[in-house]
């Protein structure tokens, strides 16, 4: 599927062609398709849109969580969130770090000022001098990505590299060929097509007028072509995790 084709659909429906949906220059129909594909991305983490990337954390400022470089390339992509971190392990390879949020740092941290109680005094204190934190964690607070502990007697580089697994955000479609195309307008295509029938349907004063009457927004059939996307999504990745049974 192809942009062109998706709106030559959309207006077929709406008993128009593309053309009739140009405001002042300002294309209603695509308006209406982007606006559908920003709101499937927003609501949903779709499998395709799982990729990994790199960022140098520096340990007073951090990094923003958004654009960052494509793993190993300079293309800079949105990242929506993050859900798995990783750090080089010294041997030419990756090891998985806690990924957290600012709350847990802050109880980690209040725990570790205060000592581990034995039996009723605190016996060490792990801060300021992190003698048994051994660990990095990578949190988020917002749109910025930071280290913790933020010293570099624990993380003696600065910044530190990151490699992260992410869901992205894919940009707008555009009317250009060949189109900025992705996997919701090769599999999404119906899901789209529906959507926006019925967001156009706010901007018209009745919605396919006819001689018998006014034809309903199509939300049948966008809620099912929803739901057979997502079941579509949920069937991408089978895993051969099943548990070795021997009886």
């Amino acid at each position: 599927m192809d942009i062109a084709t998706l709106k030559t659909r959309i207006a077929a429906y709406l008993q128009g062609v593309p053309g009739d949906f140009v405001v002042s220059g300002f294309d209603l129909i695509l308006d209406a398709i982007n606006k559908s594909h920003q709101w499937a991305q927003q609501q949903y983490d779709f499998e395709l849109a799982k990729v990994s990337v790199d960022a140098l954390v520096d340990l007073q400022n951090g990094v923003p969580v958004s654009p960052l470089p494509l793993h190993g390339t300079a293309t800079m992509v949105p990242v929506k969130k993050v859900y798995n971190a990783f750090i080089s392990d010294g041997y030419g390879g990756v090891r998985p770090i806690p990924f957290v949020d600012r709350d847990f740092q802050v109880q980690d941290s209040f725990q570790r000022w205060n000592g581990i109680p034995y039996p009723w005094a605190p016996a060490i204190r792990d801060l300021p001098t992190y003698p048994t934190f051994y660990q990095v964690y990578l949190v988020q607070m917002g749109g910025q990505l930071m280290i913790y502990p933020a010293a570099q007697v624990v993380v003696p580089q600065n910044p530190l590299p990151v490699y992260l697994d992410v869901w992205r955000y894919f940009p707008d479609y555009t009317g250009t060929s060949p189109d900025n195309a992705d996997f919701l307008l090769q599999f999404g295509d119906d899901w789209l097509g529906w959507n926006s029938i019925c967001r156009l349907n706010y901007l018209r004063k009745e919605f396919v007028p006819r001689q018998e009457g006014n034809v309903a927004p199509p939300t049948e059939e966008r809620d099912k072509a929803w739901q057979d996307l997502l079941a579509w999504d949920a069937q991408m990745v089978v895993t051969a995790d099943t548990a070795l049974n021997l009886d």
